[in-house]
């Protein structure tokens, strides 16, 4: 019956010093469902010892073994009850810091999806414009080109020009007159 209580008194005692922190929500509630079922036992081995007293007629027991033993099995029930509230309680806080979490990483990818549309439409405009630029680029020089041929043409256009002019002023410098006197003399 000893042997009992002390099992008892180490299953409370391995509920209590049990690690806090755990590898996440899954593992504090696999935690607090092994409590419940640990807790389930102790009240089924209590309720079982409790049965041997009361069947027991005559013994080594007295009352005031049953009564320590009673009030044993009392502490450590209430200990593992108080241990498993804890648990509860732990298990609702990371309940509510998982959906927090879950909501924030929610916001987080309708942010990243419109950034991706925002970076595509800056690349997309971003092409146009390098196309648009190419192709002022080429204009500019089509007209650039253009522009030096009507250059050469109008360089050509004033040399000839020039010829005529110098052939008609030289035409024109021969006066007949002169042509008459240069004649008569």
């Amino acid at each position: 019956m000893c042997s009992h209580i002390s099992e008892i008194q180490n299953a409370v005692q391995t509920l209590m010093t049990t690690e806090r922190g755990g590898a996440g929500l899954r593992s504090q509630q696999q935690e607090a469902e092994r409590n419940a079922r640990e807790l389930m036992d102790l009240k089924i081995e209590a309720a079982h010892l409790r049965e041997r007293l009361r069947l027991r007629v005559g013994g080594d027991a007295t009352a005031a073994e049953l009564e320590a033993e009673a009030f044993a099995l009392q502490s450590a029930l209430s200990e593992a009850q108080e241990t498993l509230a804890g648990r509860e309680r732990e298990l609702q806080t990371l309940e509510a810091n998982y959906q927090k979490a879950m909501q924030g990483m929610m916001r987080l990818d309708e942010a990243w999806k419109k950034s991706g549309q925002q970076t595509r439409r800056v690349q997309e405009t971003l092409q146009k414009s390098e196309q648009d630029l190419k192709e002022a680029q080429d204009r500019w020089r089509t007209l650039q080109d253009q522009l030096q041929a009507a250059n050469k043409r109008e360089e050509t256009l004033i040399i000839r020009v020039d010829t005529l002019m110098e052939q008609k002023s030289q035409r024109s410098n021969i006066n007949p007159l002169s042509l008459l006197n240069s004649v008569h003399l």
